[in-house]
């Protein structure tokens, strides 16, 4: 599974991840995971463990949901059981 597709379920289920669960999902560092993307409302579910928000985000740019779930999914094993779950 790639990064769009991972951002895109974690968007759809209002959830969020951490950079290093989803970087050791994709084998790269956490720093490197989303390089490059806008910061928008859609990429907003990946997160920092320590803050639970993305990093280097204004307030406008989060999902309005983006805390509703309190539940960070925090490690590869537990990222890769709840997109086990959730793949279409």
């Amino acid at each position: 599974m790639n990064l769009d597709k991972i951002v895109a379920l974690l968007n759809e289920h209002h959830q969020r991840a951490t950079y290093t669960a989803v970087g050791e999902y994709l084998g790269i560092g956490p720093r490197n995971v989303m390089h490059g993307r806008d910061r928008k409302p859609l990429n907003s579910w990946v997160v920092l463990a320590a803050t639970g928000y993305p990093a280097e985000y204004l307030p406008n740019q989060y999902h309005p949901n983006l805390i509703d779930n309190t539940y960070i999914i925090t490690s590869r094993a537990d990222l890769n059981n709840w997109l086990a779950e959730h793949q279409q």
